[in-house]
């Protein structure tokens, strides 16, 4: 491709324009980020991928892909159950039942792992940087602890009024899976999670979302988004609450790093919660 510089001064006022271009770290920084969209014209011109239409549709490629892998999942399952002799319809689905532990973990990677490819397709070698993958400052760390516990107090309150009135599946799933060994449910219900959602809902949807709609419309709407993603009704609501919390300490940090701790957190109190519930209710 030719270089979009065409006209190059004279070799006499080089040192000049070194010294002009190069003076602070900033100028830098700024023509290095120049020469990367004159490379690519498109950067230059169209807003950050997705718009509302797109980021409703990437969310059924998220969906697709958990559904697809648990699909196979239980499938493995069935075929193993029948291969032991176990077909009658009973000791089928208490087989499902079992496994149903097993989803957890290998859908939570899953989603890791698609919300890796779906930002590496579009940001390539600025993956890091578009998504805001950076430190925080020791004042921005304390803030993200102490976050922690009003959010999902407020997120868990809200969810329990609306089971009084919406209805609930995964809640008999999640219990069993507490009861599973700690690191195994940190690490696959805790940690997997949060950066694979974090990722695709902050990183991804919100930066475009925000970007195409507006502050205030884009927070709204990925917040919608990642509340719509956990299906489960009461699941959703308090995913939707949380979600925008996240997102607030997602743009005010300036760091996914502090979304993904939040997260992770959350989703850790909520789990000792269950584990410990008939003293924590």
């Amino acid at each position: 491709m030719a270089s979009p510089f065409q006209n190059e001064p004279p070799a006499a006022d080089d040192s000049r324009l070194d010294v002009r271009a190069y003076k602070t770290s900033a100028a830098a920084v700024f023509t290095s980020d120049f020469a990367d969209r004159a490379s690519d014209p498109s950067q230059s011109s169209a807003r950050p991928h997705p718009h509302l239409g797109w980021a409703v549709l990437w969310v059924f490629v998220f969906w697709a892909v958990q559904i697809g892998v648990s699909f196979c999942v239980a499938m493995v399952a069935v075929a193993i159950a029948v291969a032991q002799g176990h077909t009658s319809a009973e000791q089928i689905e208490r087989e499902l039942a079992n496994v149903s532990v097993v989803m957890i973990p290998i859908g939570t990677l899953s989603s890791v792992i698609t919300a890796v490819l779906i930002a590496y397709i579009f940001y390539r070698r600025q993956l890091g940087v578009r998504l805001a993958v950076r430190g925080m400052t020791g004042l921005q760390c304390l803030a993200s602890l102490l976050i922690v516990l009003p959010l999902g107090v407020i997120a868990s309150e809200i969810t329990n009024c609306m089971g009084e009135f919406l209805p609930s599946f995964n809640a008999e799933v999640l219990g069993q899976f507490a009861a599973s060994p700690w690191p195994l449910v940190f690490a696959t219900a805790c940690l997997f999670p949060a950066i694979g959602e974090e990722i695709f809902c902050r990183g991804f949807l919100g930066r475009g979302l925000v970007a195409n709609h507006g502050v205030v419309a884009g927070v709204l709407l990925a917040s919608l988004l990642f509340g719509i993603m956990h299906i489960d009704p009461v699941q959703s609501i308090g995913a939707f609450v949380l979600g925008l919390g996240l997102h607030f300490i997602y743009l005010t940090t300036r760091s996914l790093i502090a979304p993904i701790l939040v997260h992770m957190l959350n989703n850790a109190f909520a789990f000792w919660a269950i584990r410990n519930y008939q003293w924590c209710p």
